[in-house]
């Protein structure tokens, strides 16, 4: 019994189209534990190819051997101030993607220095980074020195 290409048609196409996209990716994108940009001057937003975004999202990162390439989310080609979400892409080589990751970036106003971040276990939910001892502790002394703890 021989099997002819129009049979194997549908077989091919379940296996692309449902269980390919449940394979995950083996490689995996490290990224700084900081991920917040003070804004230079009074700017509002910094276009993605900045260089200082440039230093945070793209040098700062890592995936091994692979290249990285990241967009905001929505399709924007700028930060904004606030919170905005980033995707990271790794190919290896390039046009083969082996990995995405994506997180939330800040880009705070001019004169609000980024100092630390806590994240706590994703199962203990938000509260947990906010709970003592888990969160970044800044004080001013009375000489106006900045302590971060």
């Amino acid at each position: 019994m021989t099997f002819q290409s129009a049979h194997w048609s549908p077989v091919v196409t379940l296996i692309g189209c449902v269980l390919l996209p449940l394979v995950g990716y083996g490689q995996t994108i490290e990224l700084p534990d900081l991920l917040a940009i003070e804004a230079p001057d009074e700017a509002t937003a910094l276009p993605i190819d900045d260089p200082a975004v440039i230093d945070l999202l793209i040098d700062q990162a890592s995936a091994g051997s692979a290249e990285l390439s990241v967009s905001v989310v929505g399709g924007d080609d700028e930060l904004i101030i606030g919170s905005n979400q980033v995707t990271w892409t790794a190919e290896e080589p390039p046009g083969n993607v082996v990995a995405t990751r994506t997180e939330f970036v800040y880009l705070l106003r001019h004169g609000q220095t980024p100092v630390a971040t806590s994240r706590g276990p994703v199962g203990n939910g938000p509260g947990y980074s906010t709970a003592g001892n888990h969160g970044a502790n800044v004080v001013r002394d009375r000489d106006g020195g900045i302590h971060v703890a």
